[in-house]
């Protein structure tokens, strides 16, 4: 009887470690490789360039009413910041454009000329937020009025 009591701890000790063993290879096998690793990497740090470039591309449009599309040169860390110049494009001669990650554009210039951000961008969110709060405030106090 003893054997067998023995036996059946044996067999349960086992199947404890072999399902231990194939936890590990799971666990294991699905971490993220370096070449995954790298290509998330590099996809954030497109995401941000692009990001970068449309809001440096748009500040320029708010104050100069001309369009601006490939730069004549960039630099970047691929995180934090981006830097962006063009050359003669239409009615903008030149233009400086710096980017950072959590604080938006930084220094703005257009034609030689320092240009007020912070103007910009409260002109940019009034003239996108006007329609909207227009039509919902509008469209609500109507509906709150009639009921």
């Amino acid at each position: 009887m003893e054997n067998e009591g023995m036996s059946q701890v044996t067999k349960v000790l086992l199947l404890f470690g072999a399902v231990m063993v194939v936890g590990f290879v799971i666990v294991g096998s699905s971490r993220e490789t370096p070449e995954e690793k790298m290509q998330a990497a590099s996809q954030q740090a497109s995401m941000m360039s692009k990001l970068a470039l449309d809001k440096c591309s748009n500040a320029i449009y708010a104050h100069a009413k001309e369009r601006v599309y490939t730069p004549a040169a960039t630099s970047s860390d691929n995180m934090n910041y981006a830097n962006f110049t063009w050359r003669s494009s239409g009615a903008v001669k030149d233009a400086e454009c710096h980017y950072e990650t959590g604080n938006g554009i930084t220094l703005l210039k257009v034609n030689g000329e320092t240009v007020n951000i912070h103007a910009i961008a409260q002109t940019d969110s009034s003239s996108t937020s006007r329609p909207a709060s227009a039509a919902g405030g509008h469209g609500s106090a109507a509906a709150g009025g009639g009921h």
